[in-house]
C-alpha cells in the first residue's frame, strides 16, 4: 500500500478526472444545443450572433478538458516505437520518465 501523500495525490486525481467527465457531457450537451438554436434562428432568418462565440468557447473548453482526461486515462497520441521494444521494467521507466516530463 502506498504512503498517504500517493493515496491523496491519487484520490485527488480520481476526483478530478470525475469531474472532467462531468463537465466533457456539459459542454457536448451545451454545444449540441448552440448550434441546433443557431441552426434553426438561422433558418427562420432572425440569426443570434452571440451563439457563434459561445459554440467556439464551448469547444476550445471542451477540447482541453478532453485533453486533460484523455491524458490522465492514457488514451492520449503515443510514439512507441522505442517503448515497444524495452522490456516489461524498461517501459514502466520510460512511462514515469515521460509523465515527469510532461508535468
Amino acid at each position: 500500500m502506498p504512503p498517504w501523500p500517493v493515496r491523496a495525490v491519487v484520490a485527488l486525481s480520481n476526483g478530478l478526472l470525475a469531474f472532467e467527465r462531468v463537465a466533457i457531457m456539459g459542454f457536448m450537451g451545451v454545444l449540441t444545443l448552440l448550434i441546433l438554436i443557431n441552426v434553426t434562428t438561422r433558418y427562420a432568418g432572425l440569426p443570434i450572433y452571440w451563439i457563434d462565440e459561445s459554440a467556439v468557447y464551448a469547444t476550445v473548453w471542451l477540447t482541453f478538458i478532453g485533453a486533460s482526461a484523455m491524458t490522465r486515462l492514457r488514451l492520449d497520441f503515443a510514439v512507441t516505437m522505442l517503448t515497444e521494444r524495452l522490456s516489461a521494467r524498461g517501459q514502466q521507466i520510460a512511462r514515469i520518465i515521460s509523465t515527469l516530463a510532461v508535468v
